[in-house]
């Protein structure tokens, strides 16, 4: 059996004509950022009618509804596409001889993500979704987009939005050069590969939708200035719900806890722990004699990071499904990052929960937060680590930080301000919310405050 299919519990309601959802994870409110960002965009569209979501996993197997899902979904797919791989990346990966392997695959001419994109599995989408007629088709993710097509040609009346989150082929350019940084050729050359095949499915693909979505204007502006003929709108990523940390006693020996939250699978959050571990700590440490302490949380620290962990002052702690704690505990959540796309929605975490943040140039890229006002912005060891001194031996900066990191969440990166974007968008497209479900996004507030 290629697929699944569930009723969720979700009420349909009179005469909405339901609305398809494309996604590649399945999403929920917690968790890592691509399924946070899939969970608001579900709820914002469950405000408008019954959504059909089916999830595509073309990284992973897939994986069961959650109750976020289940809650904001009147039915649920998932499609099994491992048996359906595109014939080219199929002998591509029966070579033997690594190098030829590697050569063929730099050649083949879509981006990895899309190798199931193949008409057999865009036959099982229509399939699933044949005896409906959609309001609106919302896609997430470019390299999911090759599975709209055959939806879109099928069903011409359908308003249809493609999420991209953010701007696949500059996040692998800036991969490349991260993984040349480190000596890996044969990577890098993977990335800037994956760069242009990114841009070209851009090319081919935007112009089919009637919205493109991208989380900054930074995305925008790159993406407009290639693709004039499209209509993009910002939508950015919203902080997850947190429980607010409670302030923390300040310990007796005086240690600076710096926090570094972050799914340790990804290469750039790999690179900003080596970064801020072998760069950025020893400079701190030669500014002052205050002992240091560096918590690194998230899924995969422990086995990736294993060579920081010798240092007795490194703590791995793997996955936290509840990081009050580590926030409540922390003098300052740093986000070293240095390669990558999109917002960090860590950021805005801290924000939440009230912890002040120095991060990159690249880690605050496209999040509204200004340096000295919302956050520390600096980019070299030294600066970073000057930025850390500085905060923990400035408490009237280290509270102002605070304060207006958490003003900054509930005007402009709540949940409820970024799915009322998401539903104004629509009403835009012609489809509208309910009186009822527009209360319960708070749009008519967000909209008498604008």
């Amino acid at each position: 059996m290629r697929g699944s299919t569930l009723e969720s519990e979700v009420q349909s309601g009179p005469a909405k004509a339901p609305l398809l959802m494309l996604s590649p994870v399945m999403p929920d409110e917690t968790g890592s950022g691509i399924v946070q960002r899939a969970g608001l965009h579900l709820q914002a569209l469950a405000a408008l009618g019954p959504v059909h979501l089916l999830v595509l996993p073309v990284m992973d197997t897939p994986a069961e509804p959650s109750l976020w899902a289940r809650r904001h979904a009147a039915r649920i797919g998932r499609l099994d596409l491992r048996g359906h791989l595109d014939p080219h990346f199929g002998l591509i990966a029966r070579i033997l001889d690594t190098r030829e392997r590697h050569a063929a695959l730099l050649a083949y001419p879509k981006p990895f993500l899309t190798r199931f994109g193949t008409s057999s599995n865009a036959e099982a989408v229509l399939s699933w979704c044949s005896d409906t007629v959609y309001a609106a088709l919302h896609v997430f993710r470019l390299y999911l987009a090759p599975f709209a097509a055959a939806v879109r040609r099928k069903q011409p009346g359908c308003i249809s939005v493609l999420d991209l989150d953010d701007d696949e082929s500059r996040t692998a350019e800036r991969m490349g050069r991260l993984y040349l940084a480190y000596g890996d050729e044969r990577q890098a050359a993977f990335e800037q590969k994956e760069a242009l095949k990114y841009a070209a499915l851009a090319q081919r693909e935007l112009p089919g939708f009637d919205r493109v979505l991208v989380c900054s204007q930074v995305d925008a502006e790159g993406l407009g200035a290639l693709m004039q003929s499209t209509k993009i709108t910002v939508v950015p990523n919203a902080a997850p719900a947190v429980r607010r940390a409670p302030p923390r006693e300040r310990a007796a020996d005086a240690t600076i806890r710096l926090l570094l939250v972050g799914a340790m699978g990804y290469f750039p959050n790999q690179d900003a722990a080596r970064f801020l571990c072998r760069e950025v700590v020893p400079c701190l440490r030669g500014m002052t004699d205050r002992p240091v302490r560096i918590d690194i949380v998230g899924p995969g620290s422990v086995e990736r990071l294993a060579d920081l962990g010798h240092d007795p002052t490194v703590h791995l702690h793997g996955r936290r499904p509840d990081l009050t704690a580590c926030y409540a505990e922390a003098d300052i959540a740093v986000v070293p990052i240095r390669a990558g796309g999109g917002t960090r929605i860590k950021i805005l975490e801290a924000f939440a929960y009230g912890t002040p943040v120095v991060a990159t140039s690249l880690g605050a890229e496209g999040l509204e937060g200004a340096d000295r006002e919302h956050l520390l912005i600096a980019d070299d060891a030294t600066d970073f680590a000057r930025a850390c001194l500085e905060l923990v031996q400035t408490p009237a900066l280290r509270e102002a930080l605070a304060r207006n990191g958490r003003s900054l969440i509930e005007t402009r990166y709540g949940r409820d301000a970024v799915t009322a974007r998401i539903v104004r968008m629509y009403d835009e497209c012609g489809i509208t919310a309910s009186a009822d479900a527009k209360r319960c996004v708070n749009l008519e507030e967000t909209d008498a405050a604008e």
